[in-house]
């Protein structure tokens, strides 16, 4: 634990006897600890004395679509932050998990874009997620999930029971395809053409 020092001397007097002290007062070391939400606004920042825990002075962010996960050492990232012995200054950012069901992407082909989104509004202003095509995330329910392929694939996309929801086969021209994610996890399996 790291200390900041002060060197002092006084006098004093006790009934009628003057005297006189010298000593030294040590402060322990203090650290800010500044609280950032997803979007980099500045929620709260802490004092904390050195070798302390820093503890969040509010109720936990809430994100429309996401759960919170708890407080991140990146902005978007997902290893959690070390707030149990400050040493240094720091800044924390709230973690987020999005809400949902799973879409899971399966087979020997691929997708190359793979969105969602609330409403068309949405993807006419560019206001969407952009998902992983190579391995899925997660959409809530009844959010539209748009995926985008170009070249020649099977694509068939299958609920959580194993029932096919949509199958298609893209040529070689590009082709877009919209659906309404359902209640339950999903499989998007890809396969190359012949």
């Amino acid at each position: 634990m790291a200390f900041c020092s002060v060197f002092f001397n006084f006098t004093y007097t006790a009934l009628s006897t003057s005297k006189s002290a010298m000593g030294t007062v040590i402060f322990p070391d203090r650290y800010s600890v500044t609280f950032k939400d997803y979007d980099e606004s500045i929620l709260a920042t802490i004092r904390v004395v050195s070798g302390e825990t820093a503890t969040y002075p509010n109720a936990n962010p809430e994100r429309e679509g996401y759960n919170f996960i708890g407080w991140v050492t990146t902005l978007g990232g997902t290893t959690i932050a070390d707030l149990s012995n400050v040493v240094s200054n720091m800044v924390v950012y709230a973690g987020y998990e999005q809400e949902g069901y799973t879409i899971t992407i399966t087979g020997t082909g691929t997708l190359d874009s793979l969105y969602c989104y609330k409403t068309e509004e949405d993807w006419n202003s560019k206001n969407y997620t952009t998902l992983d095509p190579t391995t899925g995330g997660k959409v809530p329910a009844g959010y539209i999930v748009r995926f985008i392929r170009y070249g020649t694939v099977y694509i068939d996309v299958y609920d959580s029971s194993g029932k096919e929801i949509i199958t298609t086969q893209i040529g070689l021209s590009s082709l877009e395809r919209t659906f309404i994610m359902p209640n339950e996890n999903i499989t998007i399996k890809c396969i190359s053409a012949p």
